[in-house]
């Protein structure tokens, strides 16, 4: 929830109610500039070593936003985070469209497959993130002849 002093983001709000459709406009650009950069913010603290056990909110905080762009470190995600991340990280992937290249499906199915069970992943776990996966890249658009 956003608190009073956050009156830059209130002022955008503010002007999405305005009669003038140049504000209404420039304010509607302005929150999705906001929100590409919160992405960007929310990946590079998933990114950082110091989070590396602390991820789950972060995560969380990523199902609220346009994640479409970033299929590989969702897939990354789901296959070696830790509980908490691998189910964040799932819902998002479940939950958006994407178009990736045809080398990316092509890794992202390599890495599924190559994946062993580990410490808190047992071979039951390990079969049903598999199952989960699958269901995953069975919505995915593979682009033939496009490059990300």
């Amino acid at each position: 929830m956003l608190e009073k002093n956050d009156q830059s983001i209130n002022s955008l709000f503010d002007e999405l109610e305005s009669d003038d459709s140049q504000v209404r406009g420039r304010a509607a650009y302005r929150l999705s500039e906001l929100a590409e950069a919160a992405v960007e913010a929310l990946f590079r603290g998933i990114a950082s070593p110091a989070n590396r056990d602390h991820r789950g909110s972060l995560m969380f905080a990523l199902r609220e936003f346009n994640c479409s762009n970033r299929f590989s470190e969702l897939f990354n995600l789901a296959l070696n985070g830790d509980y908490e991340v691998q189910c964040h990280a799932l819902m998002i992937l479940q939950s958006h469209f994407f178009r990736v290249s045809h080398q990316e499906f092509q890794e992202a199915l390599k890495a599924l497959f190559e994946l062993r069970p580990r410490k808190n992943l047992t071979d039951q776990d390990l079969e049903l993130l598999r199952e989960e996966i699958i269901a995953v890249l069975s919505r995915v658009s593979s682009c033939e002849n496009e490059d990300k």
